[in-house]
């Protein structure tokens, strides 16, 4: 009985360990990709060892992701090829469904439509079959993303507001908010700036509700472009300031530089030179600090 014990306390500590090795790794992904990679092979080993399934897939899982950010696509395939296997063995449905959509996604950075479309049929079969609206509102914005990027803009609207559809009706803040956001890009896409600005302008209040730190600047930059097209100039302008102060309060220099310089665009199109000129002028000053020759030159 006693070795029993011994064994589950260090299984526990085992999953517990290989959990927070996955959150780790995926945290310095963006950074340092070799070291999330070593830190992920690691949690995967130790998953294989304790005969974690959970921790298997998501090491797995994670490793696919970060293969795809670093541009090594059929290296990914490989690895959510992998989880998608365990899952099947393991009758882990939710899993398989998610995967899918993994897989699909991947097919679409190959340029391969038809077999992302195929993955994401899989995954919104499944979706539907076990009634998981968080995975049907993501295989609807995968969908409508897809759409996006081959100029089929009327058939990325329709999975966009099922996207919406299926947020609403489940009260998801967060994926109403990405929805109002998708569907402000692909208004704008069609010209229909009214209602681009409109789902902006939503998104943005959702965002200010929740403190959404990623999103929130983005959005106002996205609703001052389309204002600024629409030439709603003081609007755009109001939005870039939001933005501009946003950015400073969580001390994003880049986001400084790229709110500044909208400003200036913005001014130069109402032919208010000493406004545009003295935006373009504060944003040089702070890109020659930080030494970004891109921003410098733009």
């Amino acid at each position: 009985i006693l070795t029993f014990i011994l064994y589950q306390q260090s299984l526990a500590i085992d999953t517990n360990r290989i959990l927070q090795m996955n959150t780790k790794a995926m945290e310095v992904s963006i950074t340092d990709s070799n070291e999330a990679n070593t830190q992920l092979l690691n949690a995967l080993q130790l998953s294989e060892r304790s005969a974690y399934t959970k921790g298997i897939i998501l090491s797995l899982r994670n490793l696919g992701t970060v293969q795809n950010r670093n541009g090594q696509y059929r290296n990914a395939l490989k690895y959510f090829n992998k989880a998608l296997s365990v899952s099947k063995k393991t009758g882990r449905q939710n899993d398989v469904a998610f995967i899918s959509i993994d897989i699909g996604k991947t097919f679409h950075l190959l340029g391969d439509i038809q077999n992302a479309i195929f993955h994401f049929s899989q995954a919104e079969f499944l979706f539907t079959e076990i009634e998981n609206p968080t995975g049907l509102y993501e295989v609807y914005q995968a969908y409508s993303i897809l759409y996006q990027t081959n100029y089929d803009y009327y058939q990325a609207l329709h999975y966009g507001l099922k996207a919406l559809e299926v947020s609403r009706f489940h009260s998801n803040e967060q994926q109403i908010l990405m929805s109002h956001a998708n569907l402000g890009q692909i208004y704008a896409l069609l010209n229909q700036k009214n209602k681009a600005i409109e789902h902006y302008v939503l998104a943005i209040q959702l965002a200010e509700q929740v403190k959404d730190i990623i999103y929130l600047p983005i959005l106002y930059l996205n609703a001052g472009a389309i204002l600024r097209e629409n030439k709603q100039f003081d609007e755009a302008i109001s939005f870039y300031l939001r933005a501009h102060n946003y950015y400073k309060d969580h001390n994003n220099l880049i986001g400084v530089i790229s709110s500044l310089s909208e400003m200036g665009k913005t001014n130069l199109l109402q032919n208010k030179t000493d406004k545009a000129l003295n935006y373009f002028m504060r944003a040089k000053l702070l890109a020659e600090q930080e030494d970004n020759y891109l921003l410098i030159i733009n």
